[in-house]
């Protein structure tokens, strides 16, 4: 075999489809048709000069100087194929190319004389997405060769793919030539499984072993909790075993983060709105999710488990005693100590002691040395291993005791010194994680370390404009060096170089965010400067002042714009309420009467109803104020939408009396709104019809589309109900229908399309009855809230029903 290629290699990577079948159906036929494949790849190859560096049984892996070479070998092996006679069923072969760093390594079966695990790994996951005849590039080698197609080849985008074993989604392009096939069924990637696993921006590196056991621990226990110090790296490899394990669990694998929680009652909260499970009347939350997860084949990660223990304990004890078939990943600081759960505690990667005298390319294969080069050379594209830098990497891995998040912020700092000055301020204090971070902090600029210290006041991350606005300025202490609007992104930046900060470029805008244990050294920093409350402070107004813009624009079609935005700022809008409910709960009681239509429109149902309980406690008669008034008007919204009939109309009525008391016309339209809503669903329709009448130059003076459509439709609702064809009804539920129509709004079209519905099945009339309700349930497929599809699904299954329709009706019911 000639010289292998080194440094930056493009891997082709082949295999016969249904290999195995073919070999028993065909025993006496397919050793030559093996053979006749084997000769048509090799002569292929040597013709772009690649080298067959291992084959497993049919299974080649060639190594490329360049992606062209591997694309020319690729078409033109494929070409062979489609041209030989074959006898007596066609040879299909799928191919997958990539190009990444290896180096070489042991020439055995494994190895097969490479090393790059990373690279070699994903060559092969992009090869096994592939069917017979397909060849599939990986967006790198896509990149190489695009320029330098040769005629009439083009390349189709396939699209990101989450790929077995790999943390980040692959961009796969499929090679398109007009002498070969090029339709093919859909890639058979992991993007088939549900899951909402966040994509990594770094690799994996290491815990290979660990890996291993973990999976081995959950093939054999439901919950399994990874335990150990900050920063050990127990989420990363809680997402790693999701990504391997993600096509055993047919409904999915679903990653629930916790960190930022602080009360134990949106433990179950949390997990429903990731599940998409709804709350169900007169029925505890955690009672509806537990039973959903019943029969469910499905692996929740519970995140940073250790400031909720006793919560996240009790869900999980729950969940293990009702579902068959649910797994449960936990990551935690300690165990949840409940029966049943195994623990495994999350050891520090294995780093060479040095008083070993260990040859360079043995170094590479320490854990802790490969995740300091790889993110050293991250910071910095020319740093790599030497004889002369060796022993400084080696000791600052071996003193920084082998923890990921230590030796990652140690290799942020080779833009700034050379290891040999990293490793000669490292001594025994710098062995503890928050040693090293606060000797990262001592390093950093006076800026920098303000900037630092209040961008922990944010949870879940945050956008460079609310940093700019919540950070700059005098917002500090006297004392505090004054930070610059326009200096915000150069600061953020940099704290980003040296891993104090990391940057989501999976966000839908682009988002920052810190690691929890940073974020907890950067908390302990604020309060050491005394910017705590002015900061917190800082943050909840600009998060009220958030949702105060917002709230009409959610009640208009723009919304589908916003609630992403919303939902991505949810973390930080539940601090600003916690702070708010310490700070100034009138302040709490606005904020989360103006965030009723996020949570609304947001698959939330359960979360308000725990904050509206928590500020409006009290039994003493409450005085009227703009917080308190929308704050009722928000829980008696939640009771009815939750068809809690006892609870939904003293809220209302309350805030009813109070926007009259306060002088506020359009709010207190939008209350009586409510309160005759609420009438019609409890079966109070003649006190609905006094409110419409009384008010109804109010709705048309105050109501916007919303406002003044819906209550129209419901009055008509109302009118039905208590004479079913009384032609006042009917004219009310056309003209909310004609003033709906014209913005297209698609709230308003659901709830006429609604009512029309119930309309024509009050007169008898099933088949327009079905097509009203179809066309609702179309409308609110359009708004895209699921709890709202799910209700319009059940009113097209029952007149299915209705009319002897069975058979269609039994899916329509199962979606709901």
């Amino acid at each position: 075999m000639s010289s292998l290629p080194t440094g930056t290699v493009s891997f082709l990577f082949t295999d016969i489809e249904g290999s195995t079948q073919l070999s028993q159906r065909y025993p006496e036929a397919f050793p030559a048709a093996l053979a006749r494949h084997h000769a048509i790849l090799n002569e292929a190859i040597a013709a772009q000069h690649g080298q067959v560096f291992q084959i497993i049984g049919d299974a080649f892996c060639v190594a490329f100087d360049t992606a062209s070479d591997a694309l020319n070998a690729a078409l033109e092996a494929q070409r062979g194929f489609l041209r030989e006679a074959w006898n007596p069923t066609p040879i299909k072969v799928r191919m997958g190319i990539h190009t990444g760093e290896a180096s070489l390594g042991d020439m055995d079966a494994r190895a097969g004389g490479y090393t790059g695990y990373l690279t070699l790994t994903r060559v092969q996951r992009v090869m096994s997405t592939a069917y017979g005849g397909q060849v599939l590039l990986s967006g790198a080698s896509a990149e190489l060769v695009r320029v330098h197609l040769p005629e009439k080849i083009t390349l189709r985008d396939m699209g990101e793919h989450h790929l077995k074993g790999i943390i980040s989604p692959e961009h796969l392009w499929q090679v398109v030539a007009p002498d070969l096939p090029q339709d093919f069924p859909p890639l058979q990637s992991l993007s088939a499984f549900p899951n909402n696993l966040p994509s990594q921006v770094t690799s994996f590196v290491g815990r290979e072993h660990e890996l291993a056991e973990v999976k081995q621990l959950l093939a054999t226990t439901r919950l399994l909790t990874l335990t150990g110090p900050g920063g050990m790296g127990k989420t990363r490899l809680s997402l790693q075993v999701a990504v391997d394990v993600l096509d055993t669990f047919k409904d999915g694998v679903w990653f629930i983060e916790l960190a930022t929680l602080t009360e134990p009652a949106l433990v179950p909260i949390t997990v429903a709105s990731v599940l998409g499970v709804r709350e169900e009347h007169s029925r505890p939350l955690t009672a509806t999710l537990v039973n959903w997860l019943r029969n469910k084949l499905l692996l929740l990660i519970l995140d940073n488990c250790e400031h909720l223990i006793e919560a996240c304990a009790e869900f999980a004890d729950r969940v293990l005693h009702t579902s068959r078939e649910t797994r449960i990943l936990a990551t935690s600081r300690e165990s949840l100590a409940i029966a049943g759960e195994s623990t495994y505690r999350i050891p520090s990667l294995e780093a060479p002691d040095p008083k070993d005298q260990i040859p360079l390319e043995i170094l590479s294969q320490y854990a802790a040395v490969r995740l300091f080069v790889e993110r050293a050379t991250q910071a910095l594209a020319t740093f790599s291993l030497t004889e002369a830098n060796a022993p400084a990497v080696v000791q600052i891995c071996f003193r920084l005791d082998g923890i990921p998040l230590a030796i990652e912020l140690a290799a942020a700092r080779v833009k700034a010194m050379r290891v040999e000055q990293i490793a000669a301020r490292l001594d025994d204090r710098f062995r503890l994680l928050s040693s090293l971070i606060d000797w990262s902090h001592a390093l950093l600029t006076e800026p920098e370390r303000v900037l630092f210290r209040r961008l922990s006041v944010f949870a879940g991350g945050w956008t460079l404009e609310a940093a700019e606005q919540e950070c700059a300025d005098d917002v500090g202490a006297p004392h505090a060096a004054p930070l610059q609007k326009e200096d915000v992104l150069d600061l953020l930046t940099r704290l980003v170089d040296k891993s104090l900060v990391v940057l989501d470029e999976q966000a839908l805008e682009p988002r920052h965010r810190m690691l929890e244990t940073i974020r907890e050294y950067a908390r302990e920093k604020l309060l050491e400067a005394n910017e705590s409350e002015r900061l917190r402070d800082r943050h909840m107004h600009f998060f009220v002042q958030l949702a105060e813009h917002t709230e009409p624009i959610l009640q208009t079609a723009q919304r589908a714009e916003w609630l992403p935005r919303l939902e991505a700022e949810h973390d930080n809008l539940r601090a600003a309420l916690e702070w708010a409910c310490e700070r100034d709960v009138e302040v709490a009681r606005w904020l989360a009467g103006v965030l009723y239509w996020f949570w609304h429109y947001g698959d939330h149902l359960s979360e308000p109803r725990t904050w509206y309980e928590r500020m409006l406690a009290g039994g003493e008669q409450p005085t009227p104020t703009r917080g308190m008034a929308l704050a009722l008007m928000g829980s008696g919204l939640v009771s009815t939408r939750l068809y809690d009939a006892g609870e939904g109309e003293s809220p209302l009525e309350q805030s009813v009396s109070m926007w009259r008391q306060l002088g506020e016309p359009q709010r207190l339209a939008w209350s009586l709104w409510a309160l005759a809503r609420f009438l019609v669903y409890r079966g109070e329709s003649a006190r609905a019809c006094a409110i419409y009448t009384e008010h109804e130059s109010l709705f048309r003076a105050w109501g916007n589309g919303l406002l003044l459509v819906g209550a129209l439709s419901y009055w008509g609702r109302a009118l039905m109900n208590l004479q079913r064809d009384d032609p006042a009804a009917k004219a009310r539920l056309d003209e909310a229908l004609s003033l709906g129509l014209s913005p297209r709004e698609p709230h308003s079209l659901y709830v006429c399309y609604m009512n029309l519905g119930h309309w024509a099945l009050a007169q008898g009339d099933y088949a327009l009855a079905r097509r009203h309700y179809e066309e609702s349930l179309t409308w609110r497929r359009q708004l895209g809230t699921r709890w709202l599809i799910g209700l319009g699904l059940r009113e097209v299954a029952q007149v299915m029903c209705l009319q002897g329709d069975y058979r269609q009706a039994e899916p329509v019911y199962a979606e709901a």
